[in-house]
């Protein structure tokens, strides 16, 4: 069942990179509020950082960030559970995307390669530091901003997301913005709700990345 699992994880990664940060939680303006942009990704950062999983890549450049998945899978068809539909050579997992699989004998192989930018300089993103921490904003609709935080320590890239809502209306006393009530989960803080959202752990799904030496 360990590959199994392994495929569930990965397709399940694809998908939310393919359906970005949409429908999760986003913020009335960029955040952290009242810290200037940075003109450019400071050095410290740039290289290449391969995911602790082995399942993406993150390159840092000067001024864009990109995340690339780029693997190939292969799974036996008596691995295919209840929860995944096997359709000519189309596998559609529960609730999720489609992935084109060729069979070849009894196993059933894909690659995928997917490139998502976390940010560009002078696009729809605000790159901002607040004590020794990252934070990416990126414009998904009109004053709607999804934000990522990044952390680098020894060599290790930490990329967080907010967990749940529970972690940001707990951690403040925040309520959500109902000025547009098409947009669900879209909140207006202010920078002292923003610390206690960090300081409470808010940004707590996270993914680690490993640097790698040399060029690429």
């Amino acid at each position: 069942m360990k590959k199994l699992q392994t495929l569930r994880t990965i397709l399940a990664s694809i998908v939310v990179l393919m359906t970005s940060c949409m429908g999760g939680v986003t913020f009335t303006t960029p955040q952290p509020a009242g810290e200037k942009d940075l003109k450019e990704i400071p050095g410290r950062l740039l290289g290449r950082y391969v995911s602790e999983d082995k399942t993406n890549t993150i390159f840092v450049a000067p001024n864009l960030i990109t995340r690339v998945y780029d693997l190939d899978i292969t799974i036996h068809k008596k691995d295919i559970d209840s929860t995944m539909r096997l359709v000519g050579d189309t596998l559609i997992p529960a609730d999720s995307d489609v992935f084109v699989f060729k069979r070849v004998g009894d196993s059933l192989k894909t690659h995928i390669h997917s490139v998502d930018t976390l940010y560009q300089t002078g696009s729809k993103y605000h790159l901002r530091k607040q004590k020794g921490l990252y934070y990416i904003s990126e414009m998904v609709a009109e004053n709607q901003w999804s934000v990522i935080q990044l952390s680098l320590s020894k060599g290790a890239l930490t990329m967080g997301s907010i967990s749940s809502l529970e972690s940001i209306e707990s951690a403040a006393e925040i309520k959500e913005n109902t000025q547009d009530t098409a947009v669900l989960n879209n909140y207006e803080v202010n920078p002292k709700q923003f610390k206690l959202i960090v300081r409470n752990r808010g940004f707590s799904e996270q993914t680690k990345y490993f640097r790698v030496k040399g060029k690429g």
